[in-house]
């Protein structure tokens, strides 16, 4: 059975991918994105679409294979990082928030001690 692609080729991402090849092995460094005759380029996101270089806008289905289960360019989550880089971003020092993550965890791992499944 012949497998068809229906992605839509485009000049300005077989320009980048022929300098990704002579810059790296393959021209790619995630074989999930890697596609015939050549992968595209993402311009930008907003929420659940991203834009390519050519300006053709899709649905991400795959939002980084779901680690954006948030969508693209979250306002919430820009505000919050633009805050943390606006303080800095890294320290010799512990910053405080180095507690935050820990104690989430162990509040749901309490909360699923006392759940019944």
């Amino acid at each position: 059975m012949e497998q068809r692609n229906n992605i839509p080729t485009s000049e300005r991402s077989a320009a980048l991918y022929r300098q990704a090849l002579n810059i790296m092995p393959g021209g790619c460094s995630r074989n999930t994105v890697l596609r015939q005759p050549h992968p595209l380029y993402a311009d930008h996101g907003q929420g659940c679409y991203v834009t390519d270089i050519e300006g053709v806008q899709r649905i991400d289905f795959a939002n980084n294979m779901a680690a954006l289960i948030h969508g693209h360019a979250q306002p919430q989550i820009v505000a919050a990082v633009t805050a943390q880089l606006q303080k800095g971003t890294a320290f010799t020092l512990l910053p405080k928030q180095k507690f935050s993550m820990p104690n989430i965890y162990a509040a749901v791992i309490q909360a699923s001690n006392r759940s019944a499944l």
